[in-house]
C-alpha cells in the first residue's frame, strides 16, 4: 500500500493475538473466534486512524476483514485503544500510542502540560545504576524487585499490585524502613479516577485525590489526612488542542496559598507548545516539542526558563530518534554546559536497557557520569 499523502502508514504486523486482549471500543464480537490476526495499523492524511484485522475460527476459518475507524470513537473508547495498541506488539511504534493517547483524553490534566518536551527532555536520563524485575504470580498478583546504586548508597525496594475490576492496590516495601500503600478506584463513575495513599510510619502522610477527564476538562484535587491538611486544586479547560489551566495549593493551618501556578498549552498535529508561570509568578518557562519523521520516533524539544528574582535564563534543547523499532537514541545540551545522551533497548513492550550519560563541557577533564538502567517485565 502506498503512503498517505501528507500522512504515514505503519508496518503490517501479522501478529497474532486471542480475542480477549481486543479493546472494547472494537464493535461487537462477530467472533467466537479462536484468534484475531492484527494485519496493520495505519494513519492517514486526515488523521483518521485504521485498524484491519481478520478473525478465524478454528472450525469456520478466517473471517472477513475488519476496519476500525478510531476517530469516530469517543474519548473513553480512544483511551482503552490507545491502551491496546501500546500494548499489544513492539512493532507498535511510540508515536502512534502517544497519538492515540493524545486523542482520547481532551485537554488532559494539569499535569500533562509541557509534559511532551519534559519526557523528551528529562526521561530516562539518569547516572545511577538502577534494576528491577516483574513477576506475575498464578493468583494475578504482580510483583516488583527493584535497586538503584546512587553513589556509595544502595537502596531497594519490592512492590506488590493486585487488580480486582477497576479497583487496583499497591503496596510498597523499601529498604528506608517505610511502607506505601495506595488503593485506586478507576471510573468509579464516568472520567472519575480517585486515589488514596499513605506511608507507614508517618501518621501524617495520608493522602486522599480527585481526578476527572471530560472531553474540555481535566480536574484533579487531593487533601492530606491530617487535622491542618493542604489542599491542591487543579484544573484545565479547553480540547485537546488549546487549553488554558491552573495549579494552586492553600495551607489550611496558615491560611496562605503556598502554590499559584498558570499553564497554556497548543497541541497541533506534529508539534505541541506550552507557557507556564511558576512559584507565583517568580519563574516562566516555556517550552516546545515537535516530531520531525513519526515513522522513526524522531522528534526534537526545547525548554527556556526565566526567574525574574535572580533574572537567570536556562535553555535546554534535544532529541530523539529510533535506529530501529526497538532502539532509541536521545541527546540534550544546556546553557550551562551540561550534555547528556542515551540509548535505550527494548525486546519487549516493557522491558529495556539502556546506558545514559553526562558531561560538563565546559571542564571537559572531569569525569562523567555514566548511568545504567535494566527492566525486566513479561
Amino acid at each position: 500500500m502506498a503512503f498517505p499523502q501528507h500522512g504515514f502508514m505503519f508496518q503490517q504486523l501479522h501478529e497474532d493475538i486471542s480475542p480477549d486482549q481486543l479493546p472494547s471500543c472494537l464493535p461487537p464480537h462477530p467472533f467466537n473466534a479462536s484468534c484475531i490476526r492484527i494485519m496493520n495499523l495505519q494513519l492517514e492524511a486526515n488523521h483518521k486512524i485504521i485498524l484491519h484485522f481478520f478473525a478465524s475460527d478454528r472450525k469456520t476459518g478466517p473471517s472477513e476483514k475488519h476496519c476500525i475507524d478510531i476517530e469516530q470513537k469517543t474519548p473513553r473508547q480512544k483511551q482503552r485503544f490507545s491502551h491496546f495498541a501500546s500494548s499489544s506488539s513492539s512493532c507498535v511504534c511510540d508515536s502512534l500510542s502517544n497519538y492515540l493517547e493524545e486523542m482520547g483524553k481532551g485537554p488532559g490534566l494539569y499535569t500533562d502540560i509541557g509534559k511532551k518536551a519534559k519526557d523528551l527532555l528529562y526521561k530516562d536520563h539518569n547516572s545511577d545504576q538502577k534494576f528491577s524485575i516483574t513477576t506475575q504470580s498464578p493468583a494475578g498478583v504482580g510483583i516488583t524487585s527493584s535497586g538503584t546504586k546512587k553513589g556509595d548508597s544502595l537502596l531497594g525496594d519490592v512492590s506488590l499490585q493486585l487488580k480486582q475490576k477497576n479497583i487496583t492496590t499497591d503496596l510498597k516495601v523499601s529498604t528506608d524502613n517505610t511502607v506505601l500503600i495506595t488503593a485506586t478506584v478507576d471510573e468509579a463513575a464516568p472520567g472519575l479516577k480517585s486515589i488514596f495513599s499513605f506511608r507507614a510510619p508517618d501518621q501524617n502522610s495520608g493522602k486522599i485525590e480527585l481526578q476527572y477527564l471530560h472531553e474540555y476538562a481535566g480536574i484533579s484535587t487531593s487533601m492530606g489526612l491530617t487535622q491542618n491538611p493542604t489542599v491542591n486544586f487543579s484544573a484545565v479547560m479547553g480540547t485537546n488542542v488549546l487549553a488554558a489551566g491552573t495549579d494552586v495549593s492553600f495551607d489550611t493551618k496558615s491560611g496562605n496559598f503556598t502554590k499559584i501556578n498558570a499553564g497554556l498549552s497548543f497541541t497541533k498535529d506534529d508539534l505541541v507548545a506550552s507557557l507556564t508561570l511558576n512559584d507565583k509568578g517568580d519563574s516562566v518557562n516555556a517550552s516546545y516539542y515537535h516530531i520531525v519523521n513519526p515513522l522513526f520516533n524522531t522528534a526534537v524539544g526545547a525548554e527556556v526558563n526565566h526567574k525574574f528574582s535572580t533574572n537567570v535564563n536556562t535553555i535546554t534543547v534535544g532529541t530523539q530518534h529510533s535506529l530501529d523499532p526497538l532502539t532509541t537514541v536521545k541527546a540534550r545540551v544546556n546553557s550551562a554546559g551540561i550534555a547528556n545522551a542515551l540509548i535505550q533497548h527494548q525486546w519487549t513492550p516493557s522491558s529495556f536497557f539502556t546506558i545514559s550519560g553526562e558531561v560538563d563541557t565546559k571542564a571537559i577533564d572531569k569525569n562523567a557520569k555514566v548511568g545504567l538502567a535494566l527492566s525486566l517485565k513479561p
